[in-house]
């Protein structure tokens, strides 16, 4: 009986990054779900400032298009860039 390794942990095809917390590894990597996941957790945080009754799954259901998917990553993206705060000057001279 053979051991399946395609798609798991120890699938050696999977780029996998190692993060180590408190004394333990974790691996991490993104598959397609897990991006498509995240991608509508971004956007229903980056909604909730000014639609506060918005729920994950409404936010899941904007995405119904692949012109959807890159239109709110676009925003998503410039949301995070926009609530960043302005880095400070340095004044050489001090």
């Amino acid at each position: 009986m053979t051991r399946k390794v395609a798609n798991t942990k120890d699938d050696p095809t999977v780029p996998f990054v190692t993060l180590a917390l408190k004394g333990t590894d974790y691996k991490l990597a993104y598959s397609f779900n897990a991006l498509a996941l995240a991608e509508r957790a971004m956007l229903w945080a980056s909604l909730l400032k000014a639609q506060p009754k918005m729920t994950l799954e409404d936010a899941g259901d904007l995405l119904s298009s692949p012109l959807d998917c890159n239109l709110a990553l676009t925003a998503i993206a410039d949301a995070w860039t926009a609530s960043m705060p302005k880095p400070e000057t340095v004044d050489p001279n001090v």
